[in-house]
């Protein structure tokens, strides 16, 4: 391992480690009082469905969050978790902006683009918008995470197009972001971005790789299958009841909820 390599796994680990210090320090004891804290705090119990548009990947999360994190508050337990996506998602952040600022100023020393990185990231971190997400028992820092770790891989790609299987990998985690919250289809600005760097030879070439990766997407937003599954065994949260075509395309779209 190099040096270099080094350095960035210790700095990576420290920024990760000081964020989620800084947000475990802040965690309400239990349930956050916010919107929709204490439906998702319940769903981790029931494992049940969500108000629309479902969250499915979130309610399976938070689930397996519940039985994995021996913390005697189920409810504390959700916000540790959303703390850790949180502290993740700065995490990914700061190799974002690490990996593209090697690429595009090669020549600025690696000690001043670390520094303006972490920057980056602790100030981040520190906005209230993405502190309180850290803080609830909802399923936003776990979309950001997502969110981010989809465009981190996007853009090793587009840096590293011979390897399919980051493109894969990129693909099935934005699947999964939006199965976490559909809303997760804003960051296709970004793909069509990246796309737009490659010459019309180069779409060709790649065409069967881009319909692949359409495909592992395809097999990330599969969880959605979830509320159809559970709705039909009868839980006792079964908001909308998607256990049919209807209602199901009715929850997913959010049809009786409007804006999200």
């Amino acid at each position: 391992m190099s040096e270099r390599k080094s350095y960035v796994i210790f700095i990576s680990a420290a920024v990760f480690i000081a964020v989620f210090w800084l947000y475990l320090f802040t965690l309400p004891p239990t349930v956050a009082p916010y919107r929709d804290a204490g439906e998702m705090s319940s769903l981790a119990e029931m494992f049940g469905i969500a108000h629309p548009s479902g969250y499915p990947l979130y309610v399976i999360a938070s689930k397996i969050n519940s039985i994995v994190m021996f913390i005697g508050d189920r409810a504390y337990a959700l916000a540790v978790f959303s703390a850790l996506s949180a502290a993740a998602a700065c995490l990914l952040l700061f190799l974002i902006i690490l990996y593209l600022s090697e690429k595009m100023c090669p020549r600025l020393k690696f000690s001043y683009r670390a520094a303006l990185c972490v920057s980056g990231a602790v100030l981040f971190a520190a906005s209230d918008k993405l502190w309180y997400a850290a803080q609830v028992q909802e399923m936003y820092s776990l979309s950001i995470l997502l969110i981010f770790a989809a465009m981190l891989l996007f853009t090793v790609f587009f840096y590293n197009r011979g390897n399919a299987a980051i493109l894969y990998a990129g693909s099935l985690v934005f699947g999964l972001a939006l199965a976490n919250r559909p809303d997760a289809v804003l960051i296709s600005g970004f793909m069509f971005f990246l796309l737009a760097g490659f010459h019309k030879e180069m779409l060709l070439k790649y065409g069967i790789r881009f319909f692949y990766a359409g495909l592992f997407c395809a097999l990330g937003v599969l969880i959605y299958g979830y509320l159809m599954v559970r709705s039909g065994t009868g839980p006792y949260m079964n908001w909308n009841s998607p256990d049919t075509l209807e209602s199901f395309l009715s929850t997913v779209t959010r049809e009786t909820h409007g804006h999200t």
